[in-house]
């Protein structure tokens, strides 16, 4: 039978289990990561701020007054920082993201092949997933027109201001870029786009060449190639994956509750010197006896 000691060492495990898990839980690091990161300014292989773990984040707020092109500025740069590049198959984002995924309660949800979305979770992962966060803290803040643009090898958020359409990079870290036309092979393309697209994606250079600079602008203006995703598909799927990983927060709860409850447990046992748990039993047995006693002498 479990004594007042039983009750608390065990009750510290219960509260130290999810303490331990969301302190010591690997990041989840790029399958690719360089040998030196230094050289690299921008959140591409690394985060450079806190992660965003909800969409109430302060910082996704818009501020009063704050026009469409700030905005977008001031979103891209949180989004980009805050998160950072790994494989879309990722599923190291936090201990249950990857206990769902081993015990294949993920792969049960359509469009898993996306990868995590969910912005509770999130922690890095490819172009598109990062193009849908920014894309959806701009429809939150007001810019409607966000949406997300696959291109021929990359993936980008896309918003309109009047009859102009602007790129924004969150993998890279770079936009507004104006580059209406290129979403379509229908569209006419502005000539200077391609040179818009150089003159911002190289700073870059230093760190990932000309040439990769030139693929990327390639990829832009290849108007064929280019396509939207279905922004109703992704928030279904963010939906579901928000509704499963919501489980994460209450067994962390349910593991603190069941935690402290058995420790309080553990020192009354002790003040009421009271050695196990068949005596805590009579204990409370006698107790409830007791109440029952005096309340039926009450209601004579």
């Amino acid at each position: 039978m479990k004594s007042a000691y039983s009750m608390v060492v065990i009750g510290s495990i219960f509260i130290s289990i999810p303490l331990t898990v969301i302190s010591f839980w690997p990041a989840a690091h790029s399958q690719k990561m360089p040998d030196d990161i230094s050289r690299y300014t921008n959140s591409y292989y690394a985060p450079l701020s806190p992660r965003i773990s909800s969409w109430g984040d302060a910082r996704l707020k818009r501020i009063d007054n704050e026009g469409e092109m700030e905005y977008s500025q001031r979103m891209l740069s949180t989004v980009h920082n805050a998160t950072y590049h790994c494989e879309a198959h990722n599923y190291y984002q936090s201990w249950f993201t990857w206990l769902s995924y081993q015990l294949g309660i993920y792969s049960l949800m359509p469009g898993n092949n996306h990868g995590v979305l969910d912005i509770k979770t999130f922690r890095c992962g490819f172009c598109h997933q990062r193009a849908y966060i920014l894309a959806t803290a701009l429809r939150n803040g007001g810019i409607d027109s966000a949406r997300v643009l696959g291109l021929n090898g990359h993936v980008i958020t896309v918003f309109n201001i009047n009859q102009d359409l602007y790129s924004l990079d969150p993998d890279f870290g770079v936009g507004p870029v104006k580059i209406t036309g290129i979403d379509s092979a229908d569209s006419k393309q502005d000539p200077q786009t391609a040179q818009r697209l150089w003159d911002a994606y190289n700073p870059f250079t230093q760190a990932w060449s000309d040439d990769f600079i030139k693929k990327i602008i390639g990829m832009y203006i290849s108007q064929d190639d280019n396509e939207y995703y279905n922004i109703k598909n992704l928030d279904r799927l963010r939906i579901y994956q928000s509704i499963l990983f919501s489980f994460e927060k209450l067994i962390e709860y349910l593991l603190y509750i069941m935690g402290f409850s058995l420790i309080s447990l553990g020192i009354f046992m002790r003040l009421k010197n009271i050695r196990n748990t068949r005596e805590l039993k009579q204990h409370f047995k006698l107790a409830t006896m007791n109440n029952t006693s005096i309340i039926a002498k009450n209601t004579e």
